[in-house]
């Protein structure tokens, strides 16, 4: 598990990797393409599942954290929750419990072990999530995070078949969409965007995930 955990979390036990520096340049390139624009908050979803948005969202917010940015990272994906995992966090703690009004924000969102960086878990899987993040009270939450966080990267469930992402991506300033190399599907890929265009936010861009580096064994984000 532990290696798990380091081979996930790249950007921070093995900064200097080509991984990280990849994680590094999509930094510079959102920072970049968001200067006359608010991107306070970005969502990170995929066309379908095992597409490594988790480890992206991850990893991003951790590159964040290394600029001095207060960064927090939000686990909108209530169906199969995994940052409670990447940073040793309870999953208990987290954003369904806040929308039901059972925990306070102080109590929900967690320090981590990476200077700068919070995590708000998932909480407890709900019967109905898409319907509970429809409702106002992740707008006003949303509002409360923004006040305290440079930075707010919500992970979100893959955006075909559900409409978890859609339903979130209100309260996002723009949308990064994470494809893999040899396993999403170029249909695939136009169904996300077609189904992101109706958000009417920005896709802020397209991050290809397990790419084989054309002279190394690397593989990069």
């Amino acid at each position: 598990m532990k290696r798990k955990l380091k081979q996930n979390l790249i950007t921070f036990y093995n900064s200097k990797s080509p991984v990280s520096e990849q994680i590094k340049a999509v930094r510079t390139s959102l920072n970049f393409a968001t200067i006359d624009q608010d991107a306070q908050v970005i969502l990170i979803t995929s066309p379908t599942p095992s597409s490594g948005k988790s480890v992206v969202s991850s990893n991003l917010a951790v590159s964040y954290a290394q600029q001095d940015k207060k960064v927090l990272i939000i686990d909108g994906d209530l169906r199969k929750a995994t940052q409670h995992y990447q940073f040793k966090a309870d999953p208990y703690r987290g954003l369904s419990s806040l929308l039901i009004g059972k925990l306070s924000i102080a109590d929900a969102i967690q320090e981590t072990f990476v200077p700068n960086l919070s995590v708000l878990t998932s909480g407890p899987m709900p019967p109905n999530p898409a319907e509970l993040l429809s409702t106002n009270k992740l707008d006003t939450l949303m509002d409360e995070f923004k006040k305290s966080f440079d930075i707010i990267i919500i992970d979100t469930p893959p955006v075909i078949n559900l409409t978890d992402a859609v339903v979130i991506s209100r309260v996002a300033d723009g949308i990064i969409l994470v494809v893999r190399a040899n396993h999403t599907q170029k249909n695939e890929v136009s169904r996300s965007v077609e189904i992101l265009k109706t958000t009417n936010k920005k896709l802020f861009g397209t991050i290809l995930n397990d790419a084989k580096y054309e002279v190394s064994d690397y593989y990069y984000y």
